[in-house]
Parts: C-alpha cells; sequence; structure tokens
C-alpha cells in the first residue's frame, strides 16, 4: 500500500510538472498524431526480454517529439502509447503505476533539459552541436528509463542492479547506439524536409524493431 501511494504521489507531482509545462511547448498536431502512431504501433509490438524488460522502438518516436515538441507533448505520447501497449501485456496495476511513471518521467525531464540548453546557448537546428544535444539527450533518456524499470524489478526480486546493468542493458548498447544515431539522422531530415522525413521514420522504426526482436531470440537461443 505505501509502495501504491508513493507511487500514485510521483506520477501526481510529475502530471503537475507537465501542465505548467505545457504551454511553453509545440503543440503541432500533425507531428504530435504521427509520433503517437508510431510510438503506439511500437509499444504494441514491443519485445519483452527474459528479465522481464520490454524492448520496443517508440525510444526513437519519443527521442523526435522531446526534440520538436517539448517535454510535455513526449510525455503525453508516451504515456497514451504505454496504456495501449497495456491492452495487449495486461501488467499488474503496480507494473502499470512504475510503467506511467517512467514514461511519464524520462521524456518530461530530458525534453525539458534538452529546451533549455536551447534556450541558454542560442543552439538552433542549422548547427551540429543541435544533433549532438539529440545524441546526448537520447542516451540519458535511455538512462533515466532503464534505471527507473531496472532498480524497480530489483527491488522485487532483491537481485543487483549491477548484475541487470550487465545482463539487460550491456547486450542492448550496440543496438541502442545504432538508434540514437538513427534519431539524429530523422531529426536531420525532418529540418530539411518537414513532415516527409518522418515518413522515413517509420520505415526506419519498424526495421529497428524487426531486426532488435531477431538480435533478442538469438540472443536468448
Amino acid at each position: 500500500r505505501l509502495s501504491h501511494l508513493l507511487l500514485v504521489l510521483a506520477l501526481a507531482a510529475a502530471v503537475a510538472v507537465a501542465i505548467w509545462r505545457a504551454p511553453a511547448a509545440n503543440w503541432d498536431l500533425a507531428l504530435f498524431g504521427i509520433l503517437l502512431g508510431f510510438s503506439t504501433f511500437s509499444d504494441v509490438t514491443s519485445i519483452e526480454t527474459e528479465s522481464r524488460l520490454k524492448i520496443s522502438g517508440n525510444f526513437l518516436a519519443l527521442v523526435l517529439a522531446m526534440v520538436f515538441l517539448g517535454g510535455a507533448p513526449a510525455a503525453l505520447i508516451g504515456v497514451i502509447s504505454l496504456l495501449v501497449g497495456w491492452l495487449r501485456f495486461r501488467e499488474s496495476w503496480n507494473d502499470l503505476l512504475v510503467n506511467l511513471l517512467t514514461y511519464m518521467t524520462f521524456p518530461l525531464v530530458v525534453g525539458i533539459a534538452f529546451h533549455e540548453v536551447l534556450l541558454e546557448t542560442g543552439i538552433t537546428a542549422a548547427e551540429p552541436a543541435f544533433y549532438v544535444l539529440v545524441f546526448c539527450s537520447f542516451l540519458a533518456a535511455l538512462a533515466l528509463n532503464f534505471s527507473m524499470i531496472a532498480a524497480y524489478t530489483c527491488y522485487l526480486e532483491r537481485s543487483s542492479f549491477a548484475e541487470k546493468v550487465r545482463t539487460a542493458l550491456f547486450p542492448l548498447l550496440p543496438s541502442e547506439l545504432a538508434a540514437a544515431m538513427m534519431a539524429v539522422g530523422v531529426a536531420y531530415t525532418y529540418h530539411q524536409i518537414g513532415l516527409a522525413g518522418v515518413a522515413l521514420f517509420g520505415i526506419v522504426l519498424i526495421t529497428f524493431q524487426y531486426l532488435l526482436g531477431a538480435l533478442l531470440v538469438s540472443q536468448q537461443r
């Protein structure tokens, strides 16, 4: 009960921050809808590893949402896609609360931080430094996402966090670094040609998820 209460309070705090920051975000409905569709599809078709961590290409969609829309829209996309994915996996309510908190927190925190850096430095999408920030934001979001979910899993299993990093994160780092580079490439393409670049992203997303699934099946065998 205490765990549930703490999760609900933390989730309420995250929602309050998202509402507070929402007016400063870019609510481009066309881009929001496309990224939401890709993120939802990817979450529904996500892959569950032996360590109970679900791997999904929706991270690409969320990073692009953080970069071009902001923290609040990215968090909303993360939460909606997670809830749709829950209809397939039907995790326990406690798991659902943890996942909601995670998918609300890491897009919100990293998205806000990304745009604060842009405001402070004056960096624009026409500069190479912008894409370095996109890459770093992907890694920061990955670290926060993994840490929250893995810490919760370790708490339930009374297992080692370091062991979870070794067995669950390290094998996926090459593919995640490749995904970070994809995010940079799609961000650049979107800046150059607009929404047509996001259509390319859809192909990248589906291909990435398929290849990642094949990699995980091979490793588990």
